[in-house]
């Protein structure tokens, strides 16, 4: 609650949380670099279009997007990587132009355990019905992004 006194000047008074921050992650196939990383979620709306996707969640208070882009990952995927760059940023604001969202498209790099480039995933059960490489120019040509 606050009420800015005295009612004749503006209050100066901080604004409360404007932006939620969103990662995107881009994990490309070591052996096909043609070839990016997608989920399908089990519910959501892109569950409900069928929808190949970049593993994808939001930044924690106090987290670092590197951070965050790691953790998605290996929560949805179980796979662990550290991030190589941001390849684009998107901002967009809602529809009441009170609150905005950013996004952060990660490229993330594997950290595997051994010299293989075998990549091992493992799906996280309650968000996550499949996982698969897809051509990146597949990945763009989905209805949904047309």
């Amino acid at each position: 609650m606050s009420r800015w006194l005295p009612t004749d000047s503006p209050s100066r008074l901080p604004h409360g949380p404007t932006h939620q921050v969103g990662v995107g992650v881009i994990l490309l196939n070591p052996v096909d670099p043609s070839q990016m990383l997608v989920v399908q979620e089990l519910s959501g709306p892109a569950a409900k279009y069928n929808l190949w996707k970049m593993p994808t969640g939001l930044v924690d208070p106090g987290e670092y997007v590197p951070d965050a882009a790691a953790r998605e990952l290996l929560e949805e995927t179980g796979i662990k990587a550290k991030m190589s760059g941001i390849l684009c940023i998107r901002q967009a604001h809602r529809s009441n132009a009170d609150t905005s969202d950013m996004f952060f498209v990660c490229k993330m790099i594997p950290l595997l355990d051994n010299d293989s480039d075998t990549i091992q995933w493992k799906r996280q059960e309650t968000e996550i019905a499949d996982i698969r490489w897809m051509s990146v120019k597949d990945y763009c040509d989905q209805d949904r992004w047309q």
